[in-house]
């Protein structure tokens, strides 16, 4: 997990440093002159399927405990 988290939190900060930032989004990395931010992942969760029929599907949650404008990130391992 602390490997596929490194991974993750790297393809998250690549990502997010290409566009605008929300006014309402959280942090700046004060170590970056140019302001960008740093993402941490701060929690995990996991599904295990049983086989390719079961599956969540598309949909949204409503996370807003978590911040106006939450970074989520998600990572498949299989089929």
């Amino acid at each position: 997990m602390e490997e596929a988290c490194k991974i993750v939190e790297m393809a998250v900060n690549a990502e997010m440093r290409k566009r605008k930032r929300f006014s309402l989004e959280w942090g700046v990395d004060p170590g970056d002159p140019d302001g960008h931010l740093t993402w941490r992942a701060n929690f995990a969760a996991a599904n295990c399927y049983e086989g390719s029929k079961e599956a969540v599907g598309f949909h949204s949650d409503r996370l807003t405990s978590i911040g106006p404008y939450p970074t989520i990130a998600s990572l498949s391992l299989g089929m």
